[in-house]
């Protein structure tokens, strides 16, 4: 398909990847209001406005987007379950999750520019990945949240050592561990009809 933008014509369509487009040329993703899934990556773009009220959405991928440096659009997808950021440089902040009750799954994946996880305070999760080469103090701001199964592996074994100890279980920084966290990863999330 030449012109992308026909996929806006797709009311109904569910799930979408997009690899190597321009977010800002992505206007016509507010047509579809039925998306479920979203994987964007390896294209450009300097905000994720273009998924603002996607109330349907329930998983959403980021991967190694250039020049994307406001994550605030995913602070407003109300209905997300699933999220994973990968290769992010420019990551600094998660963005609120308040208006987002339903996340239980976070991946975060060389957010090496993170400074800080304090939207994620008192949250409950089934699952946080986090691989980053960022000090043990931005761990600290993860605060009260805790998750079911939880995996942190930072930049060094001195700064993985430092980790706050309801995120450091015995097995942390074990490349066997890390294996089967990505094993996990790789499953599909099952959604039930709404």
């Amino acid at each position: 398909m030449n012109d992308v933008a026909a996929i806006g014509a797709l009311e109904d369509l569910r799930y979408l990847a997009l690899t190597g487009y321009n977010l800002e040329k992505c206007d016509f993703l507010s047509a579809l209001g039925s998306l479920e899934s979203v994987y964007i990556g390896f294209g450009g773009g300097k905000t994720l406005d273009a998924l603002r009220g996607k109330r349907n959405l329930r998983r959403l991928e980021l991967m190694k987007v250039s020049r994307l440096e406001d994550f605030a659009a995913i602070g407003d997808l109300e209905a997300l379950e699933w999220l994973k950021i990968e290769q992010q440089a420019r990551l600094r902040k998660l963005p609120s999750f308040e208006r987002v009750p339903q996340l239980k799954f976070l991946y975060l994946d060389t957010v090496d520019g993170l400074q800080d996880l304090s939207s994620l305070d008192g949250r409950q999760l089934q699952e946080l990945l986090l691989i980053a080469k960022i000090p043990s103090s931005v761990v600290k701001t993860l605060g009260r949240c805790r998750a079911e199964r939880q995996f942190v592996l930072l930049r060094t074994k001195a700064e993985n050592a430092k980790v706050p100890t309801a995120f450091a279980p015995n097995n942390v920084g074990r490349s066997t561990d890390l294996t089967q966290w990505l094993q996990m990863m790789a499953k599909p999330v099952a959604f039930s009809a709404p």
